[in-house]
């Protein structure tokens, strides 16, 4: 879906550029024109520029029918994560819950294909060294994340690593609310993600093709998303601090 839109976007930036050179030619050419009495040659850039307007008017056409198909698809697929039941996640990411499906760049996966997700962060350390007289200085230390994305492991040989960005535009000040709001996009993709890998090892557990040390580790990774989300209660104030100390050792006793 967002990739459609980005598309869809470029292309109506395409489309504004050559409908000002088509706007800005005519003047052009009527300017040739009369430059053309005195230097006759000049003629000779006025017949370019006719040409040129030509493949630009082809051009916009063009452009134009693409908007149209891309608007087109969009409204499909606007109607197939509907009728399906597909819910936004972050950006290029839904899941339906009707169909146990994921949505990643639009390409479905069922839950049974998510595999494993890894949050990767790329950073570097900018130094700024200020003279507050000319004789003391002190240095200023920046961080920036540079890359921002989970790896999203599937069961597909052609494509078995997706990775979803989670960063847009340059780099990004790990001390702004930019980064912040990276880093909740983050913990709602990741929830998702480990509860949907959470489940499949839970299928497989039923299905007795689990080994017990394999067995311990799943039940331990289970616990430890269970915990996250009850922490994420108590942050929000939903649980108190005694409710969420008794049911994070509920579920600590259970691995053991």
């Amino acid at each position: 879906m967002d990739n459609i839109v980005l598309q869809i976007k470029t292309e109506k930036q395409k489309k504004l550029m050559f409908i000002i050179l088509e706007i800005l030619l005519p003047i052009i050419v009527i300017l040739l024109l009369l430059l053309a009495l005195i230097i006759p040659i000049l003629l000779l850039f006025d017949v370019a520029l006719i040409v040129l307007q030509v493949y630009i008017a082809k051009k916009i056409n063009k452009i134009k029918h693409k908007i149209i198909n891309l608007e087109q698809e969009k409204k499909d697929l606007e109607l197939y994560l509907y009728e399906n039941g597909y819910e936004e996640v972050v950006k290029n990411f839904y899941v339906s819950h009707k169909n146990k499906k994921v949505m990643l760049f639009n390409t479905e996966y069922g839950f049974s294909q998510i595999v494993n997700c890894e949050l990767k962060e790329n950073t570097n350390v900018t130094q700024n060294t200020i003279a507050t007289s000319k004789i003391t200085a002190f240095t200023t230390q920046n961080q920036y994340c540079t890359e921002y994305y989970i790896n999203i492991t599937v069961d597909d040989f052609k494509n078995p690593n997706i990775k979803l960005n989670l960063k847009e535009y340059g780099r990004v000040s790990k001390n702004g609310g930019t980064y912040k709001s990276m880093m909740s996009n983050a913990d709602k993709a990741m929830s998702v993600l480990k509860l949907i890998i959470s489940k499949n090892n839970e299928k497989y557990i039923e299905n007795g093709t689990i080994t017990k040390v394999e067995h311990r580790y799943i039940t331990e990774e289970s616990a430890s998303v269970q915990i996250e989300r009850l922490s994420q209660l108590y942050k929000d104030g939903v649980l108190s601090e005694y409710e969420f100390e008794t049911k994070k050792k509920e579920l600590l006793d259970k691995v053991k």
